[in-house]
């Protein structure tokens, strides 16, 4: 039985890392970003930094033990076990240059959004807009509208209008 399983490596070093599991026969998958408006080099960065997928066949003690790799992702005694389907869905969305096209917003700028996880959780806003690594909301705060910048982590989700 194998399963995919998830290295953490040594910082900007996953390429590397990749390249001594394969050679220590593991099959390996380290997905990458074409990023935008970036100058190459630069603009070709791992989805995960530090992180890389390792096919677990029949012994994972060699896999954390390869240089470049700090350890592998545990789930008690064992690796823990990366389900097939989100190997999928990463792997599905890599377009034909090989680097993985992430999904694009479907929010405009004045829609109704409710917050629902981070600091400012459960605050409905008008959604404003990305901001880098940030996403921006109007909120009604105190009697007037501020614009507050959310991470990337925090989840919004688009409030229908009946």
């Amino acid at each position: 039985m194998s399963f995919w399983a998830v290295c953490h490596t040594e910082s900007q070093r996953e390429r590397f890392a990749v390249k001594q599991l394969k050679r220590s026969g593991f099959e390996a998958y380290l997905p990458m970003l074409k990023l935008r408006r970036v100058p190459e080099p630069r603009c070709f960065v791992p989805l995960f930094p530090t992180y890389v997928f390792v096919r677990i066949v029949d012994r994972w003690h060699a896999a954390s033990r390869t240089v470049g790799v700090v350890r592998l992702l545990m789930a008690g005694d064992h690796p823990a076990c990366l389900p097939e389907d989100i190997m999928q869905e990463i792997r599905s969305r890599e377009g034909r240059d090989g680097y993985v096209k992430l999904a694009q917003h479907t929010l405009r700028k004045g829609a109704r959004v409710r917050i629902i996880s981070g600091q400012f959780q459960g605050h409905i806003g008008l959604y404003d807009g990305d901001a880098k690594e940030r996403q921006r909301v109007l909120l009604d705060l105190l009697g007037r509208s501020v614009r507050v910048e959310l991470s990337r982590n925090d989840k919004i989700e688009a409030l229908d209008i009946a």
